[in-house]
């Protein structure tokens, strides 16, 4: 092959080369514009609808209550919401979602879930660490204004004791307690 035929043969090469990377240049801008114009799509579609994202962390309020106000509170599930709202007899997440709305605990527990003298009671280890002493502070109240009671901690313990009792709390944790057992088979 001459060189001047080579030459030639390789000019057509390089312009077929230039051509096709000019090509896919432009080809990109249309793709980014495609990109742009479906993500703007997408937005349009989702108006109206609420992210996650949409939501602070973060509230207050400062405002006075409202008397007879209404919450209403959704909760997205995959199975029913069984209404069973008395910690010692729900058995699912569903009902457990809605129960820490509204029923607390005595005792509060820092972010290393460690139990700290910050709830409603405090307590006091004894030194062969068999006894814990509970002391629920005095403005505890329920909601109708009266004090509660070490009776009312201990009933709530006598109900998931009870012989009839065939929920899922009479568990290792609550047999821990002395004369439980014993309880619970209908001895004591």
């Amino acid at each position: 092959m001459s060189n001047k035929r080579f030459g030639k043969v390789l000019l057509a090469l390089m312009l077929a080369l230039v051509l096709a990377l000019a090509a896919c240049g432009k080809g990109g801008d249309d793709a980014d514009k495609k990109s742009s114009d479906k993500a703007k799509e997408e937005s349009k579609n989702e108006e109206g609808l609420y992210s996650i994202d949409d939501f602070s962390k973060d509230t207050s309020n400062d405002g006075e209550p409202i008397e007879g106000g209404e919450f209403i509170f959704g909760l997205v599930t995959d199975s029913p919401f069984a209404g069973t709202l008395n910690y010692n007899f729900y058995s699912d997440a569903v009902d457990n979602e809605i129960l820490k709305w509204m029923d607390e605990s005595l005792l509060d527990m820092d972010e290393s879930y460690n139990f700290t003298q910050d709830g409603a009671a405090t307590f006091e280890v004894s030194d062969d660490k068999k006894t814990f002493t509970f002391t629920i502070r005095d403005e505890v109240k329920w909601q109708d204004g009266e004090p509660v009671k070490a009776e009312d901690w201990a009933f709530a313990h006598e109900v998931i004791a009870h012989p009839d009792y065939d929920g899922v709390r009479f568990d290792a944790t609550l047999r821990n307690i002395e004369g439980i057992e014993e309880y619970h088979d209908g001895k004591a």
